[in-house]
């Protein structure tokens, strides 16, 4: 689980993976978040929101690393899990697909204002705070 003393990594590693400063809005939803586990290379942030819990943004260094966040931050859940899931590790969709939820769409597509590409390393990129927040 994830401490004050951890946000400053967590920030410093999202802005090294997205290519963005995305401090407030994570310092945001850090400070409502139900979980925040943070590994060496990795993190993932889960918020109960209605009827889910949302587990995004997730960033992992390989994907097994991505399993274990995921499961670490879905721990303790007392309604459905939800997560939006990008393409870094495609053996992360089969994989969620056989712990039983329904499958959504197979990819989620990324627009960058101004840019012919996003930004940073995305190929760690696991989950977006929200489909249409990045």
């Amino acid at each position: 689980m994830a401490t004050p003393d951890d946000h400053a990594a967590l920030l410093a590693l999202d802005a090294e993976v997205t290519g963005a400063d995305r401090s407030k809005a994570l310092t945001a939803l850090l400070s409502s978040a139900e979980r925040a586990v943070v590994t060496d290379g990795g993190y993932a942030v889960a918020r109960n929101a209605g009827p889910h819990r949302v587990i995004g943004p997730v960033v992992a260094p390989s994907e097994e690393a991505a399993r274990d966040l995921i499961l670490a931050a879905a721990h303790g859940a007392d309604r459905d899990v939800r997560i939006d899931l990008l393409d870094a590790y495609p053996g992360l969709r089969p994989w969620i697909a056989g712990l039983g939820p329904v499958q959504g769409p197979s990819a989620l597509p990324t627009m960058v204002y101004g840019a012919g590409r996003p930004p940073g390393d995305r190929g760690r990129y696991v989950a977006p705070i929200l489909i249409s927040m990045g």
